[in-house]
């Protein structure tokens, strides 16, 4: 993990060896919900990097899944910064293929490498990073709270900030496909829209 990515999520002066390791496992447990073992993996070799198709493709709609609001926005924000150079699908990589099939012919040489590096650059870090950022913020989470809750707090925290959120990802999924669908079929450039 880079030192941006570690600045980025030290809020609190927190040291994992702050939760003893077997209760650390314990709280990943319960936070994670799903998928535990892949995560606990991901937790206990920290340097092995584990390659994930689905967080390739879907990159940020999978991050507000598992609840990395945080790092999801300041990714969206910097993606936004760019101003209409890459095209707004890039953040659900899969859509980013579709849209640029169809608007190919219109973008010249320079737009379609740019959105193409930048499409291929985000698979590439959602499909090995998107893991590691995941756990790494989860232990920030459960360190943070198991400072400030009392045990019995904590527990209840720990099942209401933990799992997977369905809606939020759903709702930016489906405006997506529908501002793809509109794009393609009145020929408007998507970018325009937002």
């Amino acid at each position: 993990m880079s030192d941006a990515s570690d600045d980025l999520l030290d809020d609190l002066d927190i040291r994992s060896e702050d939760i003893a390791e077997k209760e650390m496992e314990r709280c990943l447990r319960i936070y994670f919900h799903r998928n535990v073992e892949g995560y606990l993996d991901n937790w206990k070799h920290p340097e092995w990097m584990t390659f994930s198709g689905l967080k390739m493709m879907l990159g940020l709609p999978w991050m507000l899944y598992r609840k990395i609001y945080v790092v999801a926005i300041i990714i969206a924000f910097i993606y936004a910064s760019t101003g209409g150079l890459i095209n707004k699908f890039a953040i659900i990589p899969i859509f980013s293929w579709i849209y640029l099939a169809f608007e190919y012919p219109l973008m010249n040489t320079y737009e379609l490498t740019i959105n193409i590096a930048a499409t291929v650059w985000i698979m590439l870090i959602c499909g090995w990073m998107n893991g590691a950022i995941y756990v790494r913020y989860s232990k920030r989470i459960i360190q943070r709270m198991k400072s400030k809750l009392s045990d019995e707090d904590f527990e209840k925290q720990l099942i209401l900030k933990g799992g997977v959120e369905g809606v939020l990802p759903s709702v930016v999924i489906l405006g997506m496909v529908m501002m793809l669908l509109s794009s393609i079929s009145t020929g408007m450039n998507p970018i325009l829209i937002f």
